[in-house]
């Protein structure tokens, strides 16, 4: 990125941080009933660097776990899960069950409302 104006590219330096870990968990929040670009750029970075091998020639990311958690407040941490933990197992990490956890904050907070039930006539 350096290479194209920007004054600084993090991404190494992240990636090596992510790659000493044997579990990532991917955090962040629902934009808009999806994924954060913030989230989804996380993910294209780590497929960028999916094709490198490890000291055993496997694929970079084998024998790693992940795992995500989902904020916001509005529905959608199932679906936001469903993308990030594919593209995990896609890029090779283990995905154990329930390896997803979501947290719908205070814009759920207000009352619901309902409408009244209607009274069917007896004939």
């Amino acid at each position: 990125m350096t290479e194209h104006g920007w004054e600084r590219y993090a991404w190494p330096s992240i990636h090596q941080w992510g790659m000493a870990a044997d579990i990532l968990v991917i955090a962040g929040p629902i934009w808009l009933g999806d994924n954060s670009s913030v989230t989804k750029l996380v993910i294209e970075r780590l497929y960028a660097c999916s094709g490198r091998l490890n000291g055993a020639g496997q694929y970079a990311y084998y024998g790693r776990v992940g795992g995500c958690l989902i904020t916001g407040n509005e529905d959608g941490v199932k679906h936001c899960a469903m993308n990030v933990l594919y593209s995990l197992q896609h890029l090779g990490y283990t995905i154990p069950p329930q390896a997803d956890a979501g947290w719908i904050g205070e814009g759920r907070a207000r009352p619901v409302l309902s409408r009244p039930r209607l009274r069917r006539s007896r004939q």
